[in-house]
C-alpha cells in the first residue's frame, strides 16, 4: 500500500508543473477589427482595381485606377470619400463625396458585415447581400520582404536662393524638407522614383519664388499646390499629395546647410537590420 501510495504522489507531483506551465502561457492577442481595418485595400474588376484607403481618423478615401492595353495601371477614373465606424462585428461608410456614383453611391450609408479579415484579406457582406473579398495593399516577395503599396517618397532637403525684385534686396534662402506621397501601386506595378530631373524641376520652380510667395504658411500652401503640378509628369502622374515636414527662410547661408544636414534622410547600414543575432 506505501509503494502505492508512493508511485502515485510522484505522478501527481509530475502532473502538476506541466499544467502550470502550460496554464501559464500567454495567448497571443488577435488585433481588434478597428486595428485591422487600417491601411489600403483593392478589388480587381477586370481591367479595373477600386481601392480604399481606411484611416485611423475615422475617415476613408477610395478610387478607381484602370489597366492599359499594355497592362500598365495608367489612370485613376473618379475618386470617393466619407467616415467609417464599426459596430460589433460590421463595418459602416457613409459616402460623403463621390464621382464615381457606380462604385460610393453619394449620400448614401453602407452597414457591411465583416465575415473574414486578417492582415491579407478582407471579405464583406453587402446589403444586397453580394460577398466581396478584398486584398491588402501589400506584396510580399523574396526573402518575405513585405513591400508598401502605397508608398511615400522621402527626397534630400531642397535649398534655393529666392529670386530678387530689386538688387537691394538681401539672400534669402528657403529651405524645404518634404516627401512625396503617391498613389497607390499595384501588384506587379513598379515603384516611381524621383529623379535628377524631377529634382532639377523643382529647384526652378522654387528659385523663381520671391520672399513674398513663401512668407507665410498660406502662401506655402498655395505654392505647394503649384508644386505638385509641376512635378506629376516627372512622376508618371501618380503624385497625390506633397507633404512638407519643415521649412526655413534664413538669410544665413550657415544656418542653410545646418538644415540639410539636420533634415537628411540616412539610409540604414546593411548591419542594422532588427533581429539580427550577434555571432
Amino acid at each position: 500500500m506505501k509503494k502505492k501510495s508512493l508511485i502515485t504522489i510522484c505522478v501527481i507531483l509530475a502532473i502538476v508543473p506541466i499544467l502550470f506551465t502550460s496554464g501559464c502561457k500567454k495567448k497571443k492577442k488577435k488585433p481588434s477589427i478597428k486595428k485591422s481595418l487600417l491601411g489600403t485595400w483593392y478589388m480587381a474588376k477586370g481591367r479595373s482595381y477600386i481601392l480604399i484607403t481606411i484611416s485611423l481618423d475615422g475617415k476613408w478615401t477610395s478610387e478607381v485606377r484602370v489597366e492599359g492595353l499594355s497592362s500598365k495601371v495608367v489612370k485613376k477614373r473618379g475618386a470617393a470619400s466619407g467616415i467609417w465606424h464599426t459596430e460589433g462585428t460590421g463595418l459602416v461608410i457613409s459616402v460623403v463625396k463621390s464621382n464615381i456614383n457606380s462604385v460610393w453611391e453619394k449620400g448614401k450609408t453602407l452597414f457591411c458585415g465583416i465575415i473574414k479579415i486578417n492582415q491579407d484579406i478582407m471579405t464583406l457582406k453587402y446589403p444586397s447581400g453580394r460577398v466581396l473579398t478584398w486584398k491588402k495593399a501589400q506584396v510580399k516577395k523574396k526573402g518575405e520582404k513585405t513591400i508598401d503599396l502605397s508608398p511615400v517618397v522621402k527626397i534630400f532637403p531642397i535649398v534655393v536662393n529666392l529670386n530678387k525684385i530689386s538688387s537691394n534686396d538681401v539672400d534669402r534662402y528657403f529651405c524645404l524638407d518634404m516627401e512625396l506621397d503617391l498613389h497607390t501601386l499595384m501588384p506587379g506595378e513598379k515603384p516611381v522614383r524621383f529623379t535628377p530631373r524631377a529634382r532639377d524641376a523643382a529647384i526652378m520652380f522654387l528659385s523663381s519664388l520671391i520672399y513674398e510667395n513663401v512668407n507665410t504658411f498660406d502662401a506655402i500652401k498655395i505654392e505647394k499646390k503649384k508644386l505638385e503640378k509641376v512635378l506629376n509628369p516627372y512622376l508618371d502622374g501618380t503624385l497625390k499629395n506633397i507633404k512638407i515636414n519643415n521649412v526655413l527662410i534664413t538669410a544665413n547661408i550657415d544656418k542653410a546647410n545646418e538644415f540639410v544636414m539636420e533634415h537628411t534622410h540616412k539610409p540604414k547600414a546593411s548591419g542594422d537590420k532588427k533581429g539580427k543575432k550577434k555571432t
